[in-house]
This record gives structure tokens, sequence and C-alpha cells, in this order.
């Protein structure tokens, strides 16, 4: 999502704010969502309420008496001619005002992310190391995995080791289970990094289809 849409956004935030401040039964509600996310969250809002958007930001308002319906805004400049003409508000601000407000804001989601992505990496995943990743056993076990709902606090690391292990790791990113804190592969099984760091190491018995695991110390 480019700049100039954060500009926008802001400036809407900045509007229903100067609204709610003569108006106290006027509610503000801000969601926000991923560039990849947000074709999937604007269909879903769009089917709900029965109208149709694209675009960001999107403005809606909802009325306590119509069932938890939406009647659709807009955008920002929709929203703008609504604010003036329902409520007689608008927003005097001028261009450069509005860009620095909008960069501080950038600035300040950007060192929470930081703060969140650091705090993240502190937490210690379960260190999973599974051997001949490119058997079907272990895409069995690795779609198990990602399937069940365990309960894994920190995530797991993955570590996939054997020939074909690469086509395996490809899925497991795919699927952006958010169990999987990383997933890593290597052809050579001599390639499986620090073994003291590893807690589970899985191994699968070829001849008879049968799979056991172990732990490292």
């Amino acid at each position: 999502m480019t700049k100039i849409f954060f500009i926008f956004i802001y400036k809407c935030e900045l509007l229903a704010e100067l609204i709610q401040a003569d108006h106290p039964n006027f509610f503000i509600e801000k969601k926000s969502c991923s560039s990849d996310n947000w074709t999937g969250y604007v269909n879903s809002v769009s089917e709900k309420n029965r109208f149709v958007w694209a675009e960001s930001p999107l403005v809606y308002r909802e009325l306590a008496d119509t069932g938890g319906r939406a009647d659709l805004i807009g955008n920002y400049s929709d929203f703008a001619e609504y604010a003036n003409l329902y409520y007689g508000k608008k927003l005097e601000l001028g261009t450069k005002q509005v860009k620095q407000i909008t960069e501080e804001n950038l600035n300040f989601e950007k060192k929470l992310e930081a703060i969140k992505n650091d705090k993240i990496k502190e937490q210690k995943a379960l260190r999973i190391a599974i051997f001949d990743a490119g058997s079907k056993n272990a895409y069995h076990f690795c779609n198990f995995l990602i399937a069940e709902n365990l309960k894994l606090e920190n995530g797991m690391a993955l570590r996939l080791l054997g020939k074909d292990s690469e086509g395996l790791a490809m899925e497991l990113f795919d699927t952006a289970d958010t169990k999987l804190r990383t997933c890593s592969f290597s052809e050579d099984i001599e390639e499986i990094g620090d073994i003291d760091g590893i807690e589970i190491a899985v191994l699968f018995d070829k001849e008879t289809d049968k799979s056991r695991s172990g732990i490292l110390a």
C-alpha cells in the first residue's frame, strides 16, 4: 500500500475525530489489514452489507436500528462530502500538515512493528529436524504438524534434511501457518547445523513404513 493511501486513511481518521468531538454518540471504529489481505477483507465486508467496493480506504456507517447492516459512504472524498453535508464539518488542515501527521504515524507504526518482531525473535521456537524430508512419510507428518491444533506458544522451527526436501519446504511456506516460525532445508544431512540446538529429531523407517522420533540431548 503506497503512502498516498495512508494519507487518505489518516485524513478520514482526523475528520471522524473532528465529528466525534461535537457528537459523543458518534463512535469511530478503525480496522486495518495488510495489502495482501485487502481484497479478501473488502469483499467480505461488501458481501455482508450488500454493497460493492474495492479501493482503500473504505468508509461506511452502521446505525443501531438497522440490525447491524452498514451503509456505504465511500472513499475520503465521499466521506468529506458526507461530513460537511450532515455535520457541517470540514478538515481545515493543509496538505503539508496532513503529510507530516501521516509520516509521524507511519514511523510510529514501523517502530511498533519492529518491537513486535524483536519480541518474537526472542521467543524460542520448538526446533524439529526431519530426516528423509522428501519421503511420503515426511510429507504426511508435516501436514499433521500444520493441520493439528498443537499447543505451541512460541511456534516451531523445522529443519528438513535429505533428497527432494526443497519441495516440502516450499509447500510449508505456502501454508503461511502461524505456528511455523522458520523452515529451512538441505539435501545434505551433514548440514544439520547446531545439533545441540535441536530438540526433536524425526526419523522414518523406509522398510517398514513406520516412523520413529527421538530426542537429541
